[in-house]
């Protein structure tokens, strides 16, 4: 416990899943957290986690606009005085088409929140973190930002592209004493992955997924919390340009 004790956390998407999860992790390991998310249900993960006794808030937006990044920033100074870690979670399948299929608007959609949305939140909290000496981003790619498949070519290029952006930051931002990593998790028990399953179409979905898996199994969001977890704290203060994979194995294949 106390593992980011007085530290100031802003984690994007998180209403549900695996934000949620980093939030309550965060929180419990002594950071104030900074709810971002466009459901606005995210007020009820903040309330709970003040109930359990820690500090948190929740701001809407929507990650894809700069001014609703900004607005975040501008919020998070004025009621925290810093920013210490960026968790930048939030994101969109876009659903189950591929590169031929998929509409022009869909791909602009899926780019604009998963890719845009980390550099904007990236650019506009790193500028806050050099003020004050240094921090931590942490941006959540995927193991489909590593290697390909038949469905969801927008989330695909979207991930992909998070996995070298981080690379490059860590570049930019190390001496200023900011450290930039990715996660790339598998498939995880979440809202979004049992969405996939659903629009796959296919009673055996979940089973044929799990079976990709070399451990036999998905993911749980806590699994990825912690992961999430080492790369914000002290522990990694020597890891920046890195990506960290938590998918039981899949890209082990």
């Amino acid at each position: 416990m106390g593992r980011l004790e007085g530290k100031v956390s802003i984690v994007t998407g998180a209403a549900r899943g695996i934000g949620q999860a980093i939030a309550e992790l965060f929180s419990r390991e002594g950071s104030t957290v900074v709810l971002v998310d466009i459901d606005p249900t995210g007020t009820k993960v903040s309330g709970q986690i003040e109930k359990q006794g820690g500090i948190a808030s929740f701001i809407q937006a929507d990650v894809s606009k700069a001014s609703d990044v900004k607005n975040v920033i501008r919020k998070t100074i004025d009621q925290c005085r810093k920013i210490d870690v960026l968790i930048n979670n939030a994101g969109i399948t876009g659903g189950m088409a591929d590169g031929l299929e998929v509409e022009d608007e869909l791909w602009q959609k899926v780019l604009d929140v998963d890719l845009t949305g980390v550099f904007l939140c990236t650019k506009y909290a790193a500028n806050e973190m050099i003020k004050s000496g240094g921090g931590s981003i942490v941006n959540m790619s995927s193991m489909l930002g590593i290697v390909g498949s038949l469905h969801s070519t927008p989330y695909h290029a979207a991930k992909g592209g998070i996995r070298t952006f981080t690379k490059a930051m860590a570049i930019v931002l190390a001496p200023h004493g900011i450290r930039v990593n990715s996660i790339h998790p598998g498939y995880i028990e979440t809202d979004m992955v049992r969405q996939v399953f659903e629009d796959l179409g296919d009673p055996n979905a979940r089973k044929n997924a799990e079976s990709l898996h070399p451990l036999g199994r998905l993911g749980k969001p806590v699994e990825v919390a912690y992961a999430a977890l080492f790369l914000a704290c002290e522990e990694s203060s020597f890891v920046t340009g890195a990506e960290l994979v938590i998918d039981g194995g899949f890209t082990a294949q």
